[in-house]
């Protein structure tokens, strides 16, 4: 379901190895981005109009910086459209809007650590009404067999030191921590080949992902596939009367 993303997170002699290590845990984690991108690309572009902050591109510490800046200085809006990236950076981002009461604008994609982390933590959160926002995952998911023997020590490490950090981080913002794999659960086996999952309006506040609205007061309709790739959704169940 998940593409590779290969950021600098491990340091070793066998590059190779690092590679693949950095690849298992980039996929675990929701590291990636929507599909897979070349380092290069990893990437944000950051600027302020009015009061809003745009956000175009990747998770990225320079960017959330930029953002940290203008938000101390009477942004009340993050526009935001994103692929995703690294676990941390997504959080350090969340922390921003919680700290400072920001709402969140979802211009066209919120993806991975954008949408786990990023597009919960705003106060009030605006969806355009073909945006699409879209989870493939976490630290709490189970990956089973699929890391292979030499990088296994080295994901239970840093599962070990990330975990609590997005625990701790969901605590913070208020929002359960599910909402970043439930679309991996047994039920959803059918669309194991999709790249990820959205949620509906009424699921999101299951989770505790209030005050969302779609531009204009029209309904949500969020598109099916990205890139080639389907994206599922899952609504609420309904409750027997």
């Amino acid at each position: 379901m998940l593409g590779c993303h290969l950021p600098s997170l491990l340091q070793g002699r066998d590059s190779g190895l690092v590679r693949v290590t950095a690849c298992v845990l980039t996929t675990l984690l929701g590291l990636s981005a929507w599909p897979a991108q070349a380092q290069q690309e990893a990437t944000a572009t950051v600027w302020r109009m009015g009061d809003t902050v745009h956000y175009d591109g990747y998770m990225d510490a320079d960017a959330i910086q930029h953002v940290r800046f203008h938000a101390g200085r009477g942004a009340h809006v993050l526009s935001i459209s994103s692929r995703g990236g690294d676990v941390e950076l997504g959080m350090a981002l969340g922390d921003v809007l919680a700290q400072h009461g920001m709402d969140v604008e979802v211009r066209d994609v919120c993806l991975s650590s954008c949408a786990n982390y990023v597009f919960p933590a705003g106060q009030r959160k605006l969806l355009q009404r073909h945006s699409l926002l879209g989870w493939h995952g976490g630290v709490l998911q189970d990956m089973g067999d699929s890391i292979p023997p030499e990088a296994r020590q080295q994901y239970q490490d840093y599962v070990q030191r990330v975990a609590p950090l997005e625990r701790a981080f969901f605590q913070r913002i208020g929002v359960d921590q599910a909402s970043t794999t439930w679309g991996q659960r047994p039920e959803f086996a059918r669309y194991r080949d999709c790249i990820g999952w959205s949620y509906s309006l009424d699921m999101m506040r299951r989770f505790g992902i209030e005050q969302v609205r779609v531009q204009g007061g029209k309904r949500w309709q969020p598109p099916a596939s990205f890139r080639g790739r389907c994206v599922f959704h899952i609504d609420a169940p309904r409750l027997a009367k």
